[in-house]
């Protein structure tokens, strides 16, 4: 309700006040429309989340409390493949044959250029300053020991008709194969 002030009779005592308009009733405005309820059984159910299973574990492992597997790290192609040099050491029937060879080579059976492609220089010239050896010169036994994945050392037994020797040498793979790099004959 809107209530008036009473005029003043004396414009000089009073200040005066500015007109107010009158404002309009404000009208009431109709409710929404509100859904009627339901009872709780007639509401469509809403759909529950399904529960994931459990772990399954291998009865011998024990379990692993908050257990992340590393991650994985990206590597090369490169990385991955296994170097050509160190798949795996080389068969000790091919190491015989290169020994066999080269005793060959030293008794004067077999030409040096047959050989020429698994020596190293300087292997060609410890074969070269040998001492000749008798044409009876016998492969008796041959020991491998892999001391690098690249490298092997070989011990080799050799006989001759009066008396044993023993050859000593080191093969490396390169990119022309296996190679011997050093050569050392023991008995003269």
């Amino acid at each position: 309700m809107l209530t008036t002030l009473p005029t003043p009779t004396s414009h000089a005592n009073h200040p005066t006040r500015p007109a107010q308009p009158a404002q309009p009733e404000p009208v009431p405005l109709p409710e929404p429309a509100r859904p009627q309820c339901t009872a709780l059984s007639e509401q469509p159910a809403r759909p529950q989340p399904t529960p994931l299973p459990a772990p399954t574990q291998h009865p011998e492992s024990p379990a692993l409390p908050n257990h992340t597997p590393p991650p994985i790290r990206p590597t090369s192609p490169a990385a991955r493949r296994p170097h050509p040099l160190r798949r795996c050491p080389p068969p000790h029937h091919y190491l015989t044959r290169l020994v066999t060879a080269l005793v060959e080579t030293m008794a004067g059976r077999r030409g040096p250029n047959q050989l020429a492609p698994h020596l190293t220089y300087p292997a060609q010239t410890a074969l070269r300053v040998l001492p000749r050896q008798p044409r009876t010169l016998r492969l008796r036994s041959v020991h491998v020991c892999q001391v690098h994945p690249t490298a092997v050392e070989v011990a080799a037994t050799l006989d001759t008709p009066t008396r044993a020797k023993a050859l000593a040498a080191r093969l490396e793979h390169t990119t022309r194969g296996w190679q011997f790099t050093a050569l050392h004959l023991i008995g003269g």
